[in-house]
């Protein structure tokens, strides 16, 4: 008896959170669309359905009447597929008090609104996860620009110049320009002057340039950057690498060094602790004449944070030549590692040393 009690308010709720309207299709009217979809969103007697509802009658002056006509083409497309009120058309109220709350330019919704009609003909009979996911992600773009977000950690544009579309069976966010951010708690690594298209579903981003600099490792932002081309960042991961960058490294370099750069933000972090950003050269052969007039330093280039070091194999070491008061060498030093500690020091904890008198 209690089994069948319980079984009765279990298929009771799942009435309630499939509930649609029982006319033929939802108006074009914006004050009886209202009403449609407010007194939907309160039959599941959930808080954060009634939550939606208050927002959608708080905002529904910001759409006009094209918007209107656009939002019922949408919620007759869903209520076709017998969509639940919760989660689908809360999402769906969500996504569009976002918007409106955040004040957005009405030309971003006609692309928005294309994508959404869209992804819903897209997707297969039943199967209704992705167009839920896609209007969560909206949800928070809307509200603060964030292409990723989790308990951890974020992901988030500085633009408000974008263009939504749908291709390929992807919904997708271009942008022209902006800087792109990832922050924790404790952390935040910026790729800078860049572009690119988010793929929302698959938390992916794929940029076509960028720039980043040492400032969370405490170094001048225009004294030590790298620039690279094409890449692609998982949003929903702290990292992301890229094979082929030029760094730049003012008074050190003559000239830029091709290598692999990766960066990385963590959890909690600080300039003097941080071993990020990374960059390692290809070429192992690369020679600093300008650390002091009697010093030159021979190797790859590495860095970890602030830290320098000059790298090199078991076969091909990296090598150290000071000078004497004649201008002969005075001192060779052959390592994998020697560690340019602000310029002003060269260490290594393994190096085998030759002097010349």
């Amino acid at each position: 008896m209690i089994r069948k009690f319980f079984a009765a308010l279990f298929l009771l709720a799942i009435l309630n959170s499939q509930k649609v309207f029982s006319q033929d299709e939802f108006s074009t009217d914006g004050a009886t669309l209202l009403k449609q979809l407010t007194d939907l969103l309160k039959v599941p007697k959930q808080q954060n359905c009634d939550d939606a509802a208050a927002a959608l009658d708080k905002d529904w002056q910001f759409w006009d009447e094209t918007n209107v006509e656009d939002i019922s083409t949408i919620v007759n497309l869903m209520a076709e597929r017998k969509m639940l009120t919760n989660p689908y058309f809360r999402n769906f109220a969500e996504a569009l008090n976002a918007y409106a709350e955040a004040g957005i330019s009405k030309d971003v919704f006609e692309d928005w609104q294309h994508t959404v009609t869209d992804l819903i003909n897209g997707s297969k009979q039943g199967n209704n996860k992705e167009y839920g996911d896609f209007l969560t992600f909206s949800s928070d773009f809307f509200r603060s620009n964030a292409l990723y977000t989790s308990e951890a950690k974020t992901w988030q544009s500085t633009s408000n110049n974008y263009t939504f579309s749908y291709k390929d069976g992807k919904p997708s966010v271009y942008f022209e320009q902006l800087d792109l951010l990832a922050f924790t708690r404790g952390d935040t690594m910026t790729i800078r002057e860049t572009e690119g298209t988010y793929y929302p579903l698959e938390y992916l981003w794929n940029g076509v340039e960028g720039t980043v600099d040492w400032s969370q490792a405490g170094l001048d932002s225009s004294f030590v950057y790298v620039k690279f081309g094409k890449y692609t960042v998982h949003c929903d991961q702290n990292d992301y690498s890229v094979d082929s960058a030029k760094l730049y490294y003012q008074d050190l370099l003559e000239q830029d060094v091709k290598g692999k750069f990766s960066d990385k933000v963590l959890i909690e972090n600080t300039t003097a602790t941080t071993s990020y950003p990374r960059f390692q050269s290809y070429n192992q052969h690369i020679t600093l004449n300008n650390l002091s007039d009697k010093v030159s330093v021979t190797g790859g280039i590495s860095i970890e944070g602030n830290k320098m070091n000059a790298t090199g194999t078991i076969d091909n070491k990296a090598m150290i030549k000071i000078k004497r008061y004649d201008g002969k060498i005075g001192l060779i030093a052959r390592s994998t590692s020697f560690q340019i500690k602000n310029f002003e020091e060269i260490v290594s904890s393994d190096a085998s040393v030759s002097l010349f008198l």
